[in-house]
Order: structure tokens, then sequence, then C-alpha cells
């Protein structure tokens, strides 16, 4: 098949990524004899279908539907249709209308679900907890964190407890920031309880709010900006209804899903917990807000080590998600073929001894 890429090289795309599929390409092409079936055009330009790549789109296809090799330019007024209509392939200009017993994406999608479910079913009916949270780890991406370094950057002494600033290293240049808040009158070991707010570590911190009570009860309470939040929010334009597309897109391109590093995140927070002098091991609690449902039970799920979880206000439906026409805020928690093995409302049953609360 002849292939040519065409690109922008100042592209969000970096343009040696595309040179290097190139190359990658090439090779195989050689080995089949038809290198000349394999090409690259760029332009000096954006994102975008620019004139130099349309021309060279046509041209391509000239070549190689027509046998003409010959330049294509494309006039400076091409001229418009003066309807639409007049360029339908389809009678009404909408294949749904058009066609007797044709069916949409999101038709397609909820027939599927059906078989999803069956799948799901026999998937959960006949694996193992341990070979399904295998699974787990696998669909989403996780990676067991390597790196337990932090740096305590600075003590600040309130008003019956005092707050810490912490950054927990998740590679040499990456750090999650954090606070850790400690009530004055420590025993030997505290229970103590992780923040994850879709918003960032600071918004549980005001009177009444999550944080003060937890102090009151005598808890510890470590407050973190997860990946992509407070902090480290990416700061971009909210693309096609979400405001993590670009962020949570690159991961899955690389094989990952930003849910994946989320729990990834909470995780080095138990291990940070789990080395302090004040804390009880087993008794380390999470309370994650909105979006953070998810990474919050996968990380229950994975490290078995969290002793309660409750989700306030929780927003992630996966079937919801797949037999809708579309989903807001919601591409953080995409997990790539996921419902043919479980579903979020299955997560609870592979807790072991994890208490599950939810707040409206």
């Amino acid at each position: 098949i002849p292939i040519r890429l065409l690109a922008a090289e100042q592209d969000f795309f970096n343009i040696e990524g595309v040179k290097t599929a190139l190359a990658d390409l090439k090779r195989h092409y050689k080995e089949l004899g038809a290198e000349e079936k394999i090409d690259l055009v760029t332009t000096d330009a954006k994102h975008g279908w620019h004139k130099p790549l349309r021309e060279a789109s046509v041209q391509w296809c000239k070549q190689w539907l027509m046998n003409d090799p010959s330049k294509v330019i494309e006039p400076e007024d091409i001229g418009w249709f003066e309807n639409d209509s007049l360029i339908w392939a389809s009678k009404t200009g909408q294949v749904l209308s058009s066609f007797e017993g044709e069916k949409s994406v999101i038709d397609l999608n909820k027939e599927r679900l059906v078989k999803c479910a069956e799948n799901r079913k026999a998937f959960l009916a006949n694996n193992s907890s341990e070979d399904a949270i295998k699974q787990i780890k696998k669909l989403i991406g996780f990676k067991e964190p390597t790196s337990n370094q932090f740096e305590l950057i600075e003590e600040m002494a309130m008003e019956g407890y005092s707050v810490t600033k912490v950054l927990l290293k998740r590679s040499k240049n990456f750090g999650l920031p954090a606070l850790l808040f400690k009530p004055d009158h420590l025993n030997e070991k505290n229970p103590t309880v992780i923040v994850a707010n879709e918003n960032g570590k600071t918004v549980d911190v005001h009177a009444g709010g999550i944080i003060e009570k937890a102090l009151n009860n005598g808890q510890m309470v470590l407050s973190i900006d997860v990946s992509n939040s407070g902090e480290l929010k990416d700061g971009r334009k909210v693309h096609y209804d979400n405001d993590e597309f670009w962020i949570a897109k690159m991961a899955i391109y690389e094989g990952k899903t930003l849910l994946a590093y989320r729990a990834e995140d909470i995780q080095m927070a138990v291990q940070f917990l789990q080395g302090q002098q004040h804390v009880e091991k087993g008794n380390i609690e999470i309370i994650a807000t909105g979006r953070m449902d998810a990474p919050a039970l996968h990380s229950a799920v994975i490290g078995q080590n969290i002793k309660k979880v409750t989700l306030i206000n929780p927003s992630t439906d996966w079937l919801q998600q797949a037999s809708s026409y579309t989903s807001k805020n919601q591409l953080a928690n995409v997990v790539p073929d996921v419902l043919n093995y479980y579903d979020i409302s299955d997560l609870p049953n592979l807790m072991t001894s994890v208490a599950l609360e939810y707040v409206k």
C-alpha cells in the first residue's frame, strides 16, 4: 500500500517522531522491494491541513490511482458550492437517515456493551483476585513506584497543629507537592488520612473542612497534588469537553493512562507515610473527591494497604460513558478495553478488608 506521511514541522506532535516512524517504515518497505511507495512531505507550519499538504495528498493519489505523477497546484480560489446538498454522497446528507437499518457509533457501543458484560462476568468468575489485579495493572498501565525519595521543604507551626511542605519524588526531576498536617499532641502511632482532591491539595484547607475534621479526630493528614492537579495542573484550554484532554491523551499514547499515574501517586503517598515515625502503618485512609474516585479505588485494590476509602461526589461511570454521546471531563479515567474485564463497580469486591464510603 503506498503511504505518504504529511506533517507540519511546528506541530505539537514532535516532527522528530514522524521522521523516526518514516525511517522504520522505509526499512520494512525496502525489505518488500517497494521503497518508492513510502514518502514524507512536511511544511513549516503549526498543526493544520495546510495548502502544501493538501497538494501533496492529491498528487500522491493521482500518482498511484491514475498513474499520473505530475505536480498538483491548488488554485488560489477553488470556488464554493452554492449549497452543501450538491456534494452530499447520500440522499439526505446523513447516512443514518438515508439507509434503512443504519446504526450510530453509540448504537454499536450499546450492542458491544452486552457482549462486554458477558466477557466481564466470565473473567471475574474464572480468575482469582490475584490474577484479576494483575490484569487491572496491565490494562491501566500501572507500574510499582520505585522511588521512595522525598524532600521536606519547610515546616510551619499553626494553632494546634503543624504543616510541612513535602515533595514526593517520582524521579530526579519530577515531584508531587504535598502538605503534611500533624496535630500538636501525637501518640506513638497515629491514624492517617490521604486527601486527593481533583482541584488540588489546598482546596480542603479551610475551617470546618476535611483536613480540620481529621486533625480534630487526632489523625495526621497528607494532602497531595496527584498528577495534573493543583500545582501540577496543565493550563491549556478545555478541549472536547475535557479540561485534561492533552495530558490524558498523551498518557494513552504511551500505553498508560492518567488513571495509572494517579494510582501510582497515591501509592507513593502511602509508602511515604509508612516510613514516617508517628504513622500507624495499618491505619491509613484516603478521601478522594470527584474524578479522583477511580485512582483511589484502583490504588486500594492494587496496594491492599489502605484501610478505608471515602469517595466524595464520585463522577466516574464507565458504562454511562460508553453508552452516551458525550462525557465531560472523563478522559483521565478512560481505560481501553477495560469493560471486557471489570467495571468500576467490581473494584470493591477486590479490596481485602477495606471499608468503602460514598458521600454525595
